[in-house]
């Protein structure tokens, strides 16, 4: 489910496949990652195809810092992005970086902090598409930050 902030846009419901390939080779290195999903009350398929390779930094330390960059391809069929929009994509590139909260008790879980940014090259469908509310243009800067914990 996809919603929007003060309602600016209807909810979406999207059934979603995704995998990825962590191994122990050059393409474990890559951190592959596909998505499929097909929205359940329109048409349209989006795939999306993700690489982040990256490394560790300071791995024998408390607090080794993994550092990533997210290439991203995006692409959208059969109007997915938007009616009239036919077969639509984007590219985009980022920086991000993680680090284990090693402070947090391992009873609580393990904890960690990551961030990035990323920047997105889209379509021009893609921004039309968005219509009065998305005036970012084809050039879209996206920050991110979490707290993840697994248990």
């Amino acid at each position: 489910m996809y919603g929007s902030p003060n309602d600016v846009s209807a909810t979406g419901y999207e059934l979603a496949v995704a995998g990825a390939y962590r191994g122990e080779n050059l393409l474990g290195w890559l951190k592959p990652q596909l998505k499929i999903a097909k929205p359940t009350d329109r048409g349209g398929v989006y795939t999306e195809l993700v690489a982040t390779p990256g490394l560790t930094l300071r791995e024998d330390a408390a607090y080794p810092i993994t550092v990533g960059v997210p290439l991203t391809l995006g692409i959208g069929f059969d109007d997915y992005h938007g009616p009239g929009a036919g077969t639509t994509g984007f590219v985009g590139a980022g920086l991000s970086g993680s680090v284990p909260l090693a402070f947090m008790p391992s009873e609580y879980g393990s904890w960690t902090f990551s961030a990035g940014v990323d920047l997105i090259l889209r379509e021009d469908d893609i921004d039309d598409a968005g219509g009065p509310f998305d005036d970012a243009g084809n050039f879209v800067p996206i920050g991110r930050m979490a707290i993840s914990f697994v248990y």
